[in-house]
């Protein structure tokens, strides 16, 4: 009965967490906070889960990224590159340009992710057919 209880209180924990990430993508898509990522998986992953404005690196060199963020008026941005090595190198080069060019970099929609234990941003969509199950 008491391991019954804990696995309640687990998914309840998740769902709630879950439900609060619904409501931040709700509101990144109201603020135009544009989310950066590496791949279209990446892509397509942050999509699936309801975030409208993202980029892919995906073949582009970090300064073409920036411009057409600068293009599309985007004054806030989310660099949602992958938790391995590549991506933390990438993360820093894009935040070096982004900063030069004054966008505001919002790091906390990336360390909400990081609470769900994915290594790669294409993770969350096993996560999304865990929920749906």
């Amino acid at each position: 009965m008491r391991w019954k209880t804990v696995s309640w209180y687990n998914n309840r924990k998740r769902y709630f967490e879950l439900d609060r990430l619904k409501r931040l993508i709700d509101f990144a898509n109201r603020s135009r906070i544009v989310f950066i990522v590496e791949g279209k998986r990446d892509e397509l992953a942050l999509k699936k889960f309801g975030f409208l404005n993202v980029v892919s690196i995906s073949g582009k060199s970090c300064e073409r990224v920036v411009n057409e963020i600068l293009k599309n008026n985007f004054k806030e941005v989310t660099i949602a590159t992958d938790f391995d090595e590549e991506g933390e190198i990438l993360r820093f080069k894009l935040r070096f340009l982004l900063q030069k060019h004054k966008i505001k970099i919002n790091s906390f929609y990336l360390n909400f992710l990081k609470r769900f234990k994915i290594v790669k941003i294409e993770e969350l969509n096993s996560l999304l057919k865990e929920i749906f199950q």
